[in-house]
């Protein structure tokens, strides 16, 4: 009765450890890193793990071996003098000791087990009446773009800090700063939406209305304390909903069904997570943005404005902003790009070339020209992009 009463509580408080690993790891790694480098820091850290195991066992029960069955029979005291006691339990233990056999129980009796048969039945049973319900799918659907999304979002949270212009050691925090508010959202939210009627299906419809909002508003900005703000309360509103699926599963299929649902979700899971990475580094070699799908819409519209006001335009009539660039290199080996003649346009300012790094690559097939080859003309976009002051501020 109490865990059924408070059961989101006792959800938050099983990933608290979860949490502490967000605290601790990207705390403790970049000074071990730093003092030890990389395989030195790695070793340190893999026993430590590998010890983590013996103390697991240790929580359970420490009977190691199961013996068998073995009967003592207590010997109750005797009335009388001390020697009439030693004598009655002497006598006591030699007795020989009489087995009664059970008789064995007649096949229609209603103790036998069930048959094998009737068991898988009723798995069947319980999975057909799970797919009939128009909860399974909902719950499956917004559970698999959440795992989907954390998985993401971990992955390469990092990266878009430093695209923001943030060093390795300052990105580091966009991942502590979550695993604080995660705590609120994994202990505190919990508790209350406990004393709340229905208070778990409204927290967590607000935490995935929340999550969404933040995720979408990271592409606004391109200011790394705004992107670390907005960053924290996405983890907020995000622990919260991770945490809850086992507890709202539980409330709309049933706690017999719980395995059977993380089975589906599992199976569909398996492609994403081993394919999402290949599909995201393909995105970004595309579009040269990882969360930028509003940046990336300004980008394509900036360079068809560009080439409207041009008579040159460039495949499928949309002019570049570099198009009109005809440059030449000195020699072979050299690591600079001149302009041909006196006569010919500027070179490409660092917004212009950062815009082509961004854009897909039909529109990128339209700066090809004399002089430079479309990959060379890339190399130089991002050369100039990398060595301008304030990077990425000067990106669009």
């Amino acid at each position: 009765m109490y865990f059924e009463k408070y059961k989101a509580t006792a959800t938050g408080i099983k990933y608290a450890a979860l949490v502490a690993c967000g605290l601790a790891g990207p705390s403790i790694m970049p000074l071990l890193v730093t003092r030890y480098g990389l395989q030195g820091a790695l070793l340190l850290v893999e026993p430590w793990q590998c010890k983590q195991y013996n103390w697991y066992c240790l929580l359970g029960s420490r009977c190691f071996f199961k013996f068998c069955s073995i009967h003592i029979e207590k010997v109750l005291p005797a009335s009388g003098s001390e020697d009439n006691k030693e004598q009655q339990t002497i006598n006591d233990i030699s007795k020989p000791q009489t087995q009664q056999v059970v008789p064995a129980l007649p096949i229609s009796s209603p103790y036998q087990p069930k048959l094998a048969s009737h068991v898988v039945a009723i798995s069947w049973k319980s999975m057909a009446a799970m797919l009939a319900k128009p909860d399974f799918y909902f719950l499956a659907i917004v559970y698999f773009a959440v795992n989907c999304t954390v998985a993401i979002h971990a992955t390469t949270v990092l990266d878009y800090g430093r695209d923001k212009g943030a060093l390795l050691e300052n990105a580091n925090y966009l991942q502590v700063y979550p695993a604080v508010v995660e705590l609120v959202g994994r202990l505190v939210v919990p508790f209350l939406s406990d004393r709340v009627p229905f208070g778990n299906c409204l927290f967590a419809a607000a935490g995935l209305v929340g999550s969404s909002i933040t995720l979408f508003g990271m592409t606004f900005d391109q200011s790394f304390v705004y992107f670390a703000t907005v960053n924290t309360l996405f983890g907020a509103c995000l622990g919260y909903v991770s945490c809850m699926q086992s507890v709202l599963i539980t409330n709309y299929l049933g706690l017999e069904r719980l395995p059977l649902f993380f089975g589906f979700v599992g199976l569909t899971l398996i492609p994403v997570s081993l394919g999402s990475l290949t599909i995201l580094g393909w995105v970004q070699f595309l579009f040269g943005v990882q969360y930028h799908p509003l940046k990336t819409v300004k980008l394509i519209t900036f360079s068809k404005e560009r080439g409207s006001h041009r008579n040159d335009g460039g495949v499928d009539g949309c002019g570049d902003p570099i198009a009109e660039v005809t440059t030449e290199r000195t020699n072979e080996d050299a690591a600079e790009v001149v302009p041909a003649s006196a006569d010919s346009a500027p070179l490409p300012t660092s917004t212009e070339a950062s815009a082509v790094l961004a854009l897909p690559h039909r529109y990128c097939s339209a700066i090809k020209g004399a002089g430079l080859s479309l990959v060379e003309r890339l190399d130089y976009a991002e050369e100039v992009v990398y060595n301008t002051p304030g990077y990425p501020a000067a990106v669009l």
